[in-house]
């Protein structure tokens, strides 16, 4: 955790830094004597796993945002043609706003907002096809790739749909390209791979290991992943089953979707950057959470506890932190489940 200044000759942290070491430590340690002391699962200290999540998503959230980047550095975003007469800004704004309401109000809005993103990654590749690059093309592929032959395993299980695993990892290749565009065109976040910075994505999934190891414990200790679990049997599947959510929806929920929805709030909120990314990271954590669940719960914990923070560390870092942070979120639970085989 980086950022020192300097008072009369001595070094002192800042307090958003100082604040998240002792959410760190903090929420970790409690975790791991809930974990230690057998309450996965019971439902004990439930009120007790809430507060302290709630605690360090806070301060995980206050800490991006105070050592992130300069978001009214921010290029603007270019209004297209048809949209260049007054009040014409405001219509994607307004869809904008529809597809939130549409997935606070009913339980099939979060598959509908899913298609709508569809859509507009197939009107990005169309309308921006000349900034497409190979090696995009190669990455998507691959990411996609790996989360498809992952997702296979708790597919054959029974634990999730093999039309889900279909449809989130064979989409992805597409809606990754569209989210490098989109991110090389706002230039919100970072996309370490797209110009093959493999040691700076590496350091970026390692540092989403670390912040986001306090969740992974809150995470385990809640029970989760849940279910009939004896078919994880293997050493090897607690390092390989995260990959599947950590790739396919980090790409759904945090690289096209966080990128769509600032480009077409941005130009509404031409000198209000922050505000564009604001919103997006809002709407990406909500149709996140409602997406798993529609319910008060998943809103809360799924969507504003874990997606917002996702969502943040993209913006404010870079898609491989949020990765990284998916990835470890999910990593431990898969462990535990492997230890009480």
């Amino acid at each position: 955790m980086h950022g020192t200044i300097s008072t009369r000759g001595r070094s002192s942290r800042p307090l958003h830094t100082v604040t998240l070491s002792v959410a760190w430590l903090l929420c970790s340690g409690s975790a791991l004597v809930m974990l230690v002391i057998g309450t996965r699962a019971t439902g004990d200290f439930e009120t007790l796993r809430y507060v302290l999540h709630a605690i360090y998503s806070a301060s995980l959230v206050w800490y991006l945002a105070r050592t992130g980047p300069f978001f009214a550095k921010l290029p603007a975003v270019e209004v297209p043609r048809f949209l260049r007469w007054r009040g014409g800004v405001w219509i994607p704004a307004g869809i904008v706003a529809l597809a939130f309401l549409m997935t606070l109000a009913h339980e099939d809005g979060s598959d509908t907002v899913l298609l709508l993103l569809i859509l507009g990654a197939a009107g990005t590749l169309a309308f921006l096809w000349r900034q497409i690059r190979l090696r995009w093309v190669l990455q998507g592929v691959l990411v996609a790739l790996a989360a498809y032959i992952v997702g296979r395993i708790p597919a054959a299980h029974g634990m999730i749909g093999q039309n889900v695993v279909t449809l989130l990892a064979g989409l992805a290749a597409p809606l990754y390209i569209a989210g490098a565009i989109l991110q090389q065109r706002t230039g919100l976040g970072r996309l370490c791979l797209s110009e093959w910075d493999l040691r700076m994505a590496a350091k970026g999934w390692v540092w989403g290991l670390v912040l986001f190891l306090p969740m992974g414990m809150v995470n385990a200790a809640s029970g989760s992943p849940g279910g009939e679990l004896g078919w994880v049997s293997e050493w090897w599947m607690p390092l390989v089953l995260p990959w599947f959510s950590g790739l396919a929806e980090e790409v759904w929920f945090r690289l096209i979707m966080v990128g769509l929805v600032y480009m077409l709030l941005r130009p509404s909120l031409a000198g209000r950057p922050v505000m564009a990314a604001a919103c997006a990271v809002t709407f990406s954590a909500v149709v996140f959470g409602l997406g798993h669940g529609y319910n008060m719960e998943r809103l809360v914990v799924t969507g504003l506890l874990y997606g917002l923070p996702l969502a943040v560390v993209f913006t404010n870092r870079d898609w491989e932190h949020a990765v990284g942070g998916h990835y470890m979120i999910n990593a431990i639970p898969w462990l535990l489940a492997f230890l009480e085989h």
